[in-house]
């Protein structure tokens, strides 16, 4: 018996039917579909198995015997469709299995039957887009969006699809995410709504999910029906349990699960067991992740979860999710300045839509405190992970509220000045630095020294140097009245590129760093010890040193990469580009340049003006030297790296110039360049063609590519230096 399992809409009986109908022709006597869903007696379940096989019930036998006697010597197929509301003929089908050995039933079910002879195969949704969300090639190779474009075709054969509307299509399938049934009606709409207000329409998905085809069954014509219906068969517990769920955004802990169940007062044991009834019904998903198990929503069943909640309870149930979503970001914001970093960043991250969630539902109550708590303990998930436009808004709204005491409202400022600062905003980022130095005095150390360090960093990125000495140096010396020895290495950390940036000074900026990096360290401080190190590089480089330099960048990155940091993989990448022309490897440094330049863009993280700017000291060489057509064929090619891609160029010391390869796979991407065959590559070099065949795959996954042809493009762009 195998049984294919899934939530409601996701294609069971469509798979049932499908893989029935390829493996007719081996059974002797052939394919016995039969349709149970009209069946919710299980004590019906023989007598409608014995009329599908064509079995008179005459006589004194049960239903049972005479379908096991009808079925004893033949080979068939029994595919038993929708069998959730009757699981209790478990043991009915276990009878027939052991009775009739030339029997094989495949089921579909919302939940399995718990049998020894059963397999169960779990049906997920279609394949979603990967990619940019503006890829409208690869999201073509997306199941979702494949299906939604037949569905299209069939509504009007004449409908000439474009790559704009694949990109809307592909934002379509995300916010259904790939689930068939709500993919068919919402291209159904497409009679009365083009694709565009097709997506705007979602923001609310049920209502739009409705008039499915006429010769569907009833609970299928629209997604609510679909859903009502495996709602039907939970419990009272389970039912209320995934009603307080449908309030958390992107999965939840079992911690979390307890806190918005607590309106209920039931015991722990009663709450864990619904959860593990909903998984079994395919309601929701679990998973693990870093030794946490997680449960998961699809949207469509999010949104009717909520809908089953009266106004009271979900009230109720918002202000628990709030409350126990300020708690975990309160917790780990104050581990972030230690040593678990990338720890607490992952944690938070694998949260984040709960948190803006949790934001949101404070702005909504106007409860300015804990909008602005939750932004400030967020800062950091945004200012290195992203998305920082989010950051900037979710501030702004906080912000917007009243009722908020003057210390707070000016640590928000702070902080929010500091994203605007990373996407560039400097005149943005000055106001709300002006209005925070007007809330706080000497009476509010803490926040004082925050809003002169942010000043400080703001002046001397726009180049007022004054500014930044004296607002910098204030906050060095709060800071050292408080015995901070973490905020006064981040003052010393800006003095020192001041030194550099007004006076020239190199040795006195080194000095100011070298004491810095030692604070940073001993704290353990993985994202500060990177930055020193990134500007200790261009220093290095100053002093003609590029041993250090290179030393400098190499251990930058791996902090960097331990902490999935965009923006600061930038800066590293930026230098990183300098050292490699300092050593007359332009190929790598043009790349590298690129590299830097491709995820600023796609990641709003802008590059200080004078890390920008180190790039004016050598590309005019590089592009007299090699071209300006080549130099920006370099460019390119770099800008196409994604984070893994660029982390691995820039690690790389070859001295072929030849970007994340090492010297063996240069030299197999030279014969793969040169149109060889695996086999005949592993003639050549006398190793065996699975070596090679794991050389090739290593070498297309670091240069972020698909076909051979393509490493022959990027050999040919490669060979200069």
């Amino acid at each position: 018996m195998v049984t294919i399992q899934g939530p409601a809409g996701v294609g069971k009986t469509r798979l049932a039917i499908a893989a029935a109908e390829r493996a007719a022709a081996s059974y002797a006597d052939g394919v016995v579909f039969v349709g149970l869903a009209d069946v919710r007696r299980p004590d019906l379940f023989a007598s409608t198995l014995a009329a599908a096989l064509g079995v008179a019930d005459v006589g004194a036998l049960t239903p049972t015997d005479m379908m096991i006697g009808h079925l004893r010597d033949r080979e068939v197929l029994l595919v038993l469709d929708n069998l959730e509301q009757i699981v209790e003929v478990g043991p009915a089908i276990a009878d027939l299995l052991a009775e009739c050995p030339r029997v094989t039933v495949l089921s579909t079910s919302r939940r399995a039957l718990d049998l020894r002879a059963e397999h169960t195969y779990l049906l997920e949704p279609l394949s979603l887009p990967l990619g940019e969300p503006r890829d409208a090639e690869a999201s073509l190779g997306s199941d979702a969006v494949a299906l939604v474009i037949a569905r299209l075709s069939a509504i009007n054969h004449r409908y000439i699809v474009s790559a704009d509307d694949v990109v809307t299509i592909a934002q379509i399938c995300r916010r259904l995410d790939g689930l068939p049934l709500a993919l068919e009606l919402a291209a159904a709409r497409t009679r009365a709504l083009s694709l565009s207000e097709l997506l705007s329409a979602l923001d609310r998905r049920l209502p739009v999910l409705t008039r499915g085809p006429r010769d569907m069954p009833e609970r299928q014509r629209t997604m609510t029906d679909a859903l009502a219906w495996s709602h039907e068969l939970l419990s009272e517990e389970a039912a209320a349990v995934l009603s307080r769920l449908g309030t958390a955004v992107g999965g939840v802990d079992a911690s979390a699960v307890l806190a918005l169940c607590a309106d209920l007062r039931l015991e722990e044991v009663v709450i864990l067991d619904a959860l593990d009834e909903l998984v079994r019904h395919s309601v929701i998903r679990r998973d693990e992740a870093a030794g946490t198990t997680r449960f998961h929503l699809l949207e469509v069943v999010r949104e009717f979860a909520l809908g089953q909640l009266s106004p009271a309870e979900a009230f109720q149930v918002r202000k628990a999710h709030t409350g126990h979503y300020l708690a975990e970001a309160e917790s780990a914001a104050s581990g972030f300045d230690g040593p678990n970093q990338a720890l607490l960043l992952d944690q938070v991250q694998r949260d984040g839509a709960n948190y803006v969630g949790a934001i949101r539902s404070a702005v909504l109550d106007a409860d300015a405190e804990v909008a602005l708590r939750l932004c400030m303990a967020l800062r950091f998930m945004w200012y290195v992970r992203g998305s920082l436009s989010e950051g900037r808004a979710m501030f702004a709204d906080a912000l917007a509220l009243p009722g908020s005491s003057d210390e707070l409202r000016a640590m928000a400022l702070v902080e929010a000045a500091a994203l605007a600062r990373c996407q560039g905003a400097y005149a943005e980022a000055s106001e709300m630095l002006a209005e925070a130095r007007s809330l706080v005095d000497g009476r509010q150390p803490r926040a004082l020294a925050a809003t002169l360090l942010q000043t400080g960093f703001v002046a001397h990125l726009t180049g007022d140097y004054n500014t930044a000495r004296g607002a910098l140096e204030q906050a060095l010396v709060i800071r050292d009245s408080q015995g901070d020895q973490l905020g006064m290495a981040r003052a010393m950390h800006h003095l020192a590129l001041v030194e550099v940036l007004e006076r020239g000074d190199v040795a006195r900026a080194w000095d100011l760093l070298c004491a810095c990096l030692t604070t940073f360290r001993r704290v353990g401080n993985d994202r500060h010890v990177a930055t020193v190190l990134i500007a200790m590089t261009d220093l290095a480089r100053e002093r003609g040193d590029l041993t250090s330099a290179r030393s400098s960048m190499a251990e930058a990155v791996s902090y960097v990469t331990r902490l999935a940091d965009v923006p600061l993989l930038v800066h590293a990448l930026y230098y990183a580009a300098g050292v490699a022309a300092d050593e007359r490897h332009l190929n790598r440094a043009l790349r590298l340049l690129g590299a830097a330049e491709g995820l600023a863009a796609r990641s709003g993280a802008v590059p200080w003006p004078a890390v920008a700017g180190s790039a004016d000291r050598w590309l005019p060489g590089a592009i007299g030297s090699m071209g300006r057509p080549r130099t920006e064929r370099l460019r390119t090619t770099g800008a196409e790296l994604d984070f893994d891609a660029a982390v691995a160029l820039a690690r790389t010391e070859d001295a072929t110039g030849s970007g994340p390869l090492t010297q063996r796979e240069y030299e197999i991407a030279g014969l793969v360049a040169q149109g060889l065959t695996n086999r005949l590559i592993a003639e050549q070099l006398v190793v065996s063609e699975r070596t090679v065949d794991g050389h090739v795959g290593r070498i297309l996954t670091k240069l972020s590519m698909h076909a051979r042809s393509q490493i022959a493009v990027w050999m040919a762009d490669s060979r200069a230096f």
